[in-house]
């Protein structure tokens, strides 16, 4: 079965934190190779276009997301990344956008701050 199968095949069975605790070892799995499929296109990405990073800011995949619990899973292991790609790697985000009083949405007020500064521009609503 290829990675994209298995995201949703594992995505489908996630409702609960309970859920995650059951199927723990699918999911340290599918993250491994998550986090492998990442890594090559980021090399080969680099490799092609002779680039260098001075850090990597990675998402991963969130399979369960549920903010009144402060709970949200994302595969993709930060650490592994780094020592792959040689290069530092900022993660969990959602997480730590929980921890601090958010909805697991951190980058969403700085997108509407700049699309706000757009708007003023670009309609001259000041």
């Amino acid at each position: 079965m290829n990675l994209y199968q298995n995201l949703i095949d594992l995505r489908d069975k996630l409702f609960s934190s309970k859920d995650l605790a059951q199927n723990l070892k699918q999911i340290i799995e599918i993250e491994r190779n998550f986090t492998l499929f990442i890594s090559k296109f980021v090399n080969s990405l680099i490799k092609k276009n002779s680039l260098t990073f001075d850090l990597i800011g990675f998402h991963g995949q969130t399979i369960l997301h549920l903010p009144k619990e402060k709970i949200s899973k994302q595969l993709g292991d930060g650490n592994l990344l780094s020592q792959l790609t040689k290069t530092k790697v900022v993660h969990q985000f959602r997480q730590n956008d929980l921890d601090h009083g958010g909805q697991g949405a951190p980058l969403t007020p700085i997108f509407h701050f700049l699309i706000s500064g757009v708007l003023k521009i670009k309609f001259n609503l000041d």
